[in-house]
């Protein structure tokens, strides 16, 4: 997405240029740290910046672990940010496929992020403001909205800083305009009207130096009109007092730009007092004024709040955003004294900041309230040549957050601890633990009551903040507790559930509750002003008390902490009512794992045999999965291959005794006895057990081979599927098997029952379906001097059949057709429609003895005719040779191609080349109307052409032009085999183990005529069929 960006980017020149002009000087500012470190400030976030996408990331801002510098755009998450032109919110990068591959995600840098793009007054994207950290965060529409509200400030920041590099640029080169004498300079005589201008003020005027001014009529037709009265009167002024004359004005130049000019000169006075001459000299000010008139602009709709005194401090200048952050009009400021227009500043960090500032000339930042607005401001105080320039920004809201957030901290620190140390089952530690975290976090002192088996209260843990009161908690805990009357906060708390809460007066209100006199003493000791009691509560149960007791110094319990303490009575109650409960978890947890044991076998046996469709491998995996956990050995007899029982798999806890199983298996698989646990089992369709003396039932030699285990039981579990009796899985248990531990393995031979039965159908389906396609597959003829060989390999066991097919016959005038197609589709479908296909297309040939365009599309009509209802790729090829040719040792190959991979040619020199036209055709079964090309190549005799289908140069992971190139480095190398060695060692070479696509392929070997067969040929080697 970050190149999709990028170019969008890049490809607006007025916005790069944009971007480029506010770069600042030296990469960065000062400024934009401070709003970088602002936003990573007020976001918690670790890191931030301020990027700019010009030709490149200019990284101008930052804070954190972000670094000034230039970078490429297009690894960058802030490009993305400007090319969305909206928020960014990214919880974890590596997860989100619009930043993941990008080299801060790649190196763990980043992994969340948040940014706004920074746009300019003309709608223009210039960057992104960011905030970014390498842990998961989810980020809040508060979150965006605060990033939002900084990306302004920026803005405008930046602009400030470019209009002042601007304007720094203007003063130098005015300055270096002065000192190079660059001024242009003119005198007027004020009796004649006469001019005289040099060149330099002839150029401020773009006027030719060939054709001056001399006169002043001819000066006023170049001053903007609206100028002229202000200018005049600047004039008349120093005229009239023979003194000073300074003006700037504005005037047209003759190829219509307008530009400012300054001019300053004296009026020069004759000896009878009358002013005779005006000298002086002008420049070109035009840049240094727009650039003012953008700085005012910009601190004007800065978002951060902006005034400036003067030396007297005297208010000079107030921007929009402070108008309002201070409720004052700039009317009503300027001009006055800043010190008697907000009282208290000067004796306040305020005055001092400011006073320092000017006195020492060096910057002041700070952090402080004022009361006067009841508001915290950020503050930075420059000193200038004028005086003094503030920025300040309205910060209360987040020093609320802040302090909200450290509150809240502190809560989540004491909930953590408090959770830490209820985790033990020592009960009366973890409350007296309790008691302990709450003072003085929460409260001066506390007290835990627990219910008991009767229904008392018993006081199990207190403490006080201050030591010498502890004694006086725990003895004024055992004092009350005897005497709790129904209308005591304590008993309500426990009938209701609800905590009960004394706001104040709590020592006069409890000590009304209280009968006996030595409990209101010790409270009188302890005054209390508030007090809080929470019942612990836990499933439904209220299982104590937990009672917060605060002196007047604290003040009144607010919301959130009393949210806190309903948190902590929560967890405590639970903690107590789980020491409870662990003595019949305990119990239930061997219950469990009894369980999830049995569980885990049964996904593991679910896993193994659900992942092959291989009988013998299915029956192995059953037979190991068993052992250990339900057996020292396991067997699998069955019928899976025939007829007869017979062993399929074994194994055994102990190597040494494979041998032994196996031969176990071998006499429980021949015994025909009723009483044999494994026909017990397929009879009956259930697990059949053996024990005891094991002679009578089973036999000498069943018994022997039992004893030579240590083996005094088995267990035969059937095997049945679909109402079929595969065989039985046979297990000897070192003890005997519990009631689920059958049912266990009775479940795990029902699975492995029904995977073994799919693998026997899967296995009938394909030799079925391959016998089919093979028997559509016929030997090629081998006509005179020519030698085919045709090869057809099925694919592997996911998609055995398929529609390949290849072809090669004789027409009846003697010409040898050579055909090799694919019809769509990888089941036997596609095989059977193969056949039909194949079998119109050698009809259609044969009876009409067409050419090859000509038999396709006959052959596509009667698709689309007989409704056949299938598409397919073929090439049709007709080896012809004239008397002349065959004197000459060469044939012609004329073919047409319906959108099939073209044939190969192996020239007798071994250079391959491609059989293919300018394009293939269309598919057939998609337009029986389609144009059919035909093409003809001339073959030298000794020549070789090889038709295969797509499965030899296509596959998963392998364009077809990578295919192409590998066929035709094969060819290259075995171009010398014998045909059959050929197409064995083409196929060996370029076939994957487990291909997923069939493939089929003919090969022609053209002999020379001039001489007898080749021997192979001759004796019929070349005939080879599919294989």
């Amino acid at each position: 997405m970050t190149d999709l960006a990028a170019h969008a980017l890049a490809g607006d020149p007025e916005r790069v240029a944009a971007a480029r002009r506010i770069v600042p000087p030296g990469g960065g500012s000062a400024a934009l740290d401070r709003l970088a470190a602002l936003a990573a400030r007020l976001l918690r976030a670790p890191s931030s910046q301020v990027s700019l996408i010009a030709d490149v990331q200019h990284v101008v801002g930052v804070a954190g672990r972000a670094e000034r510098g230039t970078g490429p755009r297009e690894d960058s998450l802030c490009t993305v940010t400007a090319g969305l032109r909206a928020p960014l919110r990214v919880e974890d990068a590596a997860d989100d496929a619009r930043v993941s591959a990008l080299p801060p995600v790649t190196t763990g840098a980043v992994r969340s992020y948040l940014g706004v793009p920074l746009v300019d007054s003309a709608g223009r994207v210039l960057g992104a403001l960011c905030v970014y950290g390498p842990e998961h965060r989810t980020w809040s529409d508060d979150d965006v909205a605060v990033l939002e509200g900084l990306a302004e400030p920026v803005v405008a920041q930046l602009e400030l800083t470019a209009v002042a590099a601007e304007y720094a640029r203007s003063r130098l080169r005015l300055d270096l305009a002065l000192s190079a004498a660059d001024i242009g300079s003119f005198e007027w005589d004020l009796t004649t009207g006469e001019l005289d201008w040099d060149d330099r003020l002839l150029a401020v005027f773009g006027l030719d130096p060939e054709r001056p001014v001399v006169h002043i009529d001819a000066f006023w037709a170049h001053v903007l009109p609206a100028d002229r009265a202000g200018l005049e009167r600047d004039i008349a002024a120093a005229v009239g007092s023979c003194g000073d004359f300074s003006s700037e004005y504005r005037i047209t130049r003759p190829d219509g730009a307008l530009r400012w000019v300054h001019a300053r000169g004296s009026v020069v006075c004759g000896d009878d007092g009358r002013p005779q001459r005006l000298l002086g000299a002008a420049y070109d000010s035009t840049e240094a004024r727009d650039a003012g008139e953008r700085a005012a602009r910009v601190i004007d709709t800065m978002a951060v709040g902006f005034f400036s005194v003067d030396r007297q401090w005297r208010v000079t200048y107030v921007n929009a955003e402070g108008e309002r952050i201070l409720g004052r009009r700039s009317e009503e400021l300027l001009g006055r004294d800043l010190w008697e227009e907000f009282p208290g500043a000067r004796e306040a960090r305020f005055g001092r900041a400011y006073l320092a500032a000017v006195e020492d000339r060096v910057e002041q930042a700070f952090e402080e309230h004022y009361p006067g607005l009841d508001a915290w401001f950020e503050v930075r105080a420059r000193p200038t040549a004028d005086g003094l320039s503030v920025y300040f920004l309205d910060i209360t809201a987040r020093r609320s957050a802040e302090r909200a957030l450290e509150r809240t901290a502190d809560r989540m620190r004491l909930l953590a601890r408090v959770s830490a140390d209820l985790t033990t089952l020592e009960l009366d530690e973890a409350l007296q633990r309790l008691a302990v975290a709450a003072v003085p976090v929460l409260a001066d002192w506390a007290e835990v009551t627990l219910v008991d088996a009767e229904g008392r209260l018993e006081g199990v843990a207190s403490w006080h903040a201050e030591r010498e009161l502890r004694p006086v908690v725990e003895e004024y805990l055992a004092a009350r507790l005897p005497h709790l009357q129904e209308a005591s906060y304590v008993r309500q708390a426990l009938l209701t559930g609800e905590p009960q809460l004394v706001r104040v007066d709590a020592r006069e209100r409890l000590a009304e509750l209280l009968p006996d006199a030595r409990s209101r003493e010790l409270l009188d000791a302890l005054a209390p002003a508030t007090a809080v009691f929470l019942p612990l509560r836990a499933r439904g149960r209220t299982l104590g008390l937990l009672d917060l007791y605060a002196g007047p110094a604290r003040g009144p319990l607010l919301a959130e902490e009393l949210d806190t303490l309903v948190e902590l009575a929560d967890r405590a109650g639970l903690a107590a009512d789980n020491a409870a409960a662990y003595q019949r978890a305990r119990e239930a947890a061997d219950q469990a794992a009894t369980a999830s044991r049995r569980l885990a076998l049964l996904a593991r046996g679910s896993e193994a045999l659900s992942t092959t469709l291989d009988a013998g491998e299915a029956a192995a995996r059953l037979a190991r999965l068993v052992v250990p956990q339900l057996g020292e050995w396991s067997l699998v007899v069955g019928r899976l291959d025939g007829p007869e029982l017979r062993v399929h798999a074994s194994t055994t806890r102990d190597p040494g005794r494979g041998e032994t199983v196996t031969a176990l298996g071998r006499a429980l698989a021949a015994s025909t006895a009723a009483e044999s646990p494994v026909q017990t089992s397929l009879r009956t369709g259930h697990p059949a057990v053996a024990s005891g003396d094991l002679r009578d039932g089973l036999g000498d030699e069943v018994a022997d081979l039992l004893a030579q285990l240590d083996c005094s039981a088995l267990v035969a579990v059937p095997l049945v599927a679909r109402g079929r009796a595969l065989g039985a899985l046979v297990v000897g248990p070192d003890v005997p098997l519990t009631p689920d531990e059958l049912d266990t393995a009775a479940e795990l031979a029902r699975r492995a029952a029904l995977a073994l039965d799919n693998a026997l159908l899967y296995d009938s389906q394909r030799t079925l379906a391959e016998q089919l396609q093979r028997s559509l597959l016929t030997d090629p003829p081998q006509p005179d001097h020519l030698q085919l060989a045709v090869r057809y390999t099925p694919a592997s066991e996911e998609a055995q059949v398929g529609g390949d097919w290849y072809d090669a016959f004789l027409q009846p005038d003697g010409t040898t057709v050579l055909v090799i197609g694919d019809v769509v589709g990888h089941d036997t479908r596609a095989a059977a429609a193969m056949g039909q296909v194949r079998g119109l297309l050698r009809g259609i040939a044969y009876t009409s003895e067409a050419g090859p365009a000509d038999v396709l599309s006959r052959l596509d009509a009667a698709l689309e005719g007989l409704q056949v209802g299938t598409t397919a790729t073929a090439v049709v090829a007709r080896l012809e040779q004239t008397d002349d040719e065959r004197e000459r040792q060469i044939s012609r190959i004329r073919w047409s191609n319906a959108g099939h991979p073209p044939p190969m040619v192996i020239n007798p020199d071994g250079v391959v080349s491609l059989l293919a036209g300018i394009e293939a055709d269309l598919l057939l079964g998609i337009d029986p109307s389609a144009t059919r090309t035909e093409w003809e190549a001339v073959l030298d005799r000794g020549s070789t052409v090889l038709l295969y289908t797509d499965g030899l140069v296509e596959r998963r992971g392998q364009s077809l032009e990578d295919g192409l190139v590998d066929l035709r480095e094969a060819l290259t190398a075995l171009g010398a085999e014998p045909l059959e060695a050929l197409c064995d060692a083409v196929l060996a070479r370029l076939l994957p183990p487990d291909a997923e696509d069939d493939v089929a392929l003919v090969a022609v070997r053209l002999h020379r005529t001039d001489g007898p067969a080749p021997v192979d040929e001759a004796a019929g080697e070349g005939s080879a069929g599919a294989q």
